[in-house]
């Protein structure tokens, strides 16, 4: 019999969650060992696990958005290791850089380290993926009208994760990215035949205005109108659009924060349009805060951009960074990307289950289906489903705290970099903004300004500037060399790969004006402080079988910040400048530090959650044979 969403959901309140299901998974090994175990858990629980079986279904069908990005990596990564049966997965990817969406994707696939390391452990599983070419900000999505058609027969699970994050990316170009990119996934919705889920990745900052303030998981309009700012903006030359872009921001800090809101309301409101025309739409939307590496999978500690606090605190760590605008007392609202590609898979099911209530179930000897029969006035139509996968309100950590512990960490080891500028890096918040400014040219910029002089005169500025050209003309020539034998647009491909930069003069000076950007676009978030309500949240974990909110941990609660500090610290060398650390951390020069201890401490714990697996696998089986005998 297959299984239905009324399946999952008896299931699922069977296992109803109590304290003692609340496994402590507060330390993280970050040995190699450590991600052969997590392959022969998932093994383990995938039969037991009701998200696993949903997705294993044999017509089931996933489409998804935004998976060349860091988050989307990482949620590929979850889904094929987790359901490593799953029947089809559609990744829409953008035709880029003379490359087409499969082009980039086989690329990807050589270049990323987590999607390698896939295709080489799991060549049969990755073979479910099929790769369409589009654009989100192209009505229908710029597909094919043989991939549309594709889609709107087979999809059921719709994952919309693709968002240009740029904080203050051009209006135009956000507007149509993230709120116009909404009204075509939604019209791609409404067509789909067969979707039973539609989840929307947006962000718990679309209510940044409400600084200060407990948040709930629900849409706030303020005023937003989609529609006008859409037809005005999108009318306006680039320049007289990045001119009214001030005016439009309003209270909100940047562009991806204003924009994404956007796609809410916009998302709000067709989806209150059409649950009243008695065709609604199963979806749901997901905010995440501000997305840190990896806590535990695919590695701990795997990150591989430099967007947000990652780049911050790196040049921290290097020695470059010294002073931060912002308020160290303040809640950071941090999440591991892991726990949010585990509570989007999670929300694929909960949303579909939850949809169940009120259905009338019709039974063959083959199958059994649902009929959704929610009433009119059934709040879920009132409103549209809300998810915050944030820490402000169950596990708070500070600005300040995370800062302290990944110093000490870059401090302790005294070799954190061979590109490192100081072996004893330091690092402040200065909550005033005019003080932070003279304190930025002092600690960064006149710095910087003698070390391209230093630069300068020795002439090794010269030496750098005269190897680009040298390597400028090779690449030239073998290129040309190329055109011989390939047709123009593998020429103009070329080309595009291997044009470089010039050196700068002053190299240290620009790099300081782009970090010193990069600060101010932050302090806004550094600076106030939220509370995000996470009802929803809570009670989709409430709904989890017990196996699976081992297998698909969301849950703040477990997170071990003092840890989390050290495996972010640690991964951000290690996976960005491919520099290992391990030397460091098995010899440390201060053994009786804090992080020392708490590196010390993992090993134990890692122990204590593989054997809570286990003694849940022979529960479990013990419960199937005492099933089979009755």
């Amino acid at each position: 019999m297959q299984q239905t969403p009324a399946t999952f959901l008896a299931a699922s309140h069977a296992y109803g969650r109590s304290p003692s299901d609340n496994h402590n998974i507060n330390n993280i090994e970050d040995n190699a060992h450590l991600n052969n175990n997590n392959d022969n858990n998932r093994n383990i629980f995938t039969s037991s696990s009701a998200i696993s079986s949903f997705f294993a279904q044999k017509d089931q069908v996933v489409f998804m958005t935004g998976v060349t990005g860091f988050l989307g990596k990482v949620l590929i990564h979850k889904l094929l290791t987790a359901v490593p049966t799953l029947p089809r997965l559609y990744l829409l990817i953008r035709a880029s850089g003379g490359l087409t969406g499969a082009q980039r994707w086989e690329k990807l696939q050589k270049e990323s380290l987590i999607l390698s390391e896939l295709a080489k452990e799991r060549p049969e599983t990755v073979k479910c993926i099929k790769v369409l070419d589009g654009d989100v900000s192209d009505p229908g999505f710029g597909m094919s009208a043989s991939d549309t058609e594709l889609v709107a027969n087979e999809v059921t699970v719709f994952v919309h994760a693709a968002a240009t994050t740029r904080f203050m990316e051009p209006i135009k170009q956000a507007l149509a990215i993230n709120t116009l990119g909404v009204q075509h996934m939604i019209d791609i919705a409404k067509q789909c035949k067969k979707l039973i889920s539609l989840v929307h990745i947006s962000t718990a900052y679309v209510n940044s205005p409400m600084t200060g303030a407990y948040v709930d998981e629900a849409i706030y309009y303020n005023g937003l109108s989609p529609k006008e700012v859409l037809d005005t903006v999108l009318s306006l030359t680039d320049e007289q659009a990045n001119k009214a872009t001030p005016k439009l921001l309003g209270a909100y800090p940047n562009t991806y924060t204003y924009t994404k809101a956007l796609g809410e309301v916009l998302l709000d409101t067709e989806a209150r349009k059409s649950a009243r025309e008695g065709r609604p739409l199963p979806v749901c939307v997901l905010r995440p805060s501000i997305i840190v590496s990896a806590y535990r999978e695919p590695f701990p500690g795997w990150v591989d951009t430099l967007i947000g606090p990652a780049g911050l605190s790196f040049a921290a760590g290097l020695g470059i960074l010294h002073v931060m605008a912002g308020d160290g007392r303040l809640n950071a609202d941090l999440v591991p990307v892991d726990y949010v590609a585990s509570a989007i898979l999670t929300l694929c099911w909960y949303n579909c289950i939850s949809r169940s209530i009120g259905a009338t179930t019709q039974t063959t000897t083959a199958t059994t289906t649902i009929t959704p029969k929610i009433p009119a006035t059934h709040p879920m139509l009132q409103r549209l489903p809300i998810y915050h996968v944030t820490s402000s309100t169950t596990n708070p950590t500070t600005w300040g705290q995370m800062g302290v512990l990944v110093m000490d960490f870059f401090r302790d080891t005294h070799k954190m970099s061979r590109q490192a500028l100081s072996k004893n890096p330091w690092q402040r918040f200065v909550p005033s903004m005019p003080l932070y400014n003279v304190l930025h040219v002092v600690c960064h910029f006149i710095p910087a300004l003698a070390l391209d002089l230093q630069l300068l005169l020795s002439g090794e500025t010269a030496r750098r500037q005269k190897k680009q050209r040298e390597l400028a003309k090779k690449q030239e020539a073998e290129e040309g060399a190329q055109s011989t034998t390939n047709n123009n647009t593998n020429n103009n491909n070329n080309k595009k790969r291997g044009s470089r930069k010039p050196v700068p003069t002053f190299r240290m000076t620009q790099a300081m004006g782009r970090l010193n950007e990069g600060i101010k676009q932050l302090a806004f978030f550094t600076s106030h402080v939220w509370y995000f309500r996470c009802e929803n949240t809570l009670a989709m974990q409430q709904a989890m079988m017990p196996g699976d909110r081992l297998l698909y941990n969301f849950d703040m609660a477990t997170i071990d910040w003092d840890l989390l500090a050290l495996i972010y610290a640690k991964g951000m060398p290690m996976y960005l400048l491919k520099e290992h650390l391990h030397t460091a951390i098995d010899t440390p020069p201060q053994a009786g530090t804090h992080w020392w201890r708490s590196h010390n401490s993992i090993s134990a714990a890692d122990h204590q959650y593989q054997q809570q697996h286990q003694q849940h696998h022979h529960s479990n089986n013990n419960n199937n044979n005492n099933n089979n005998n009755n």
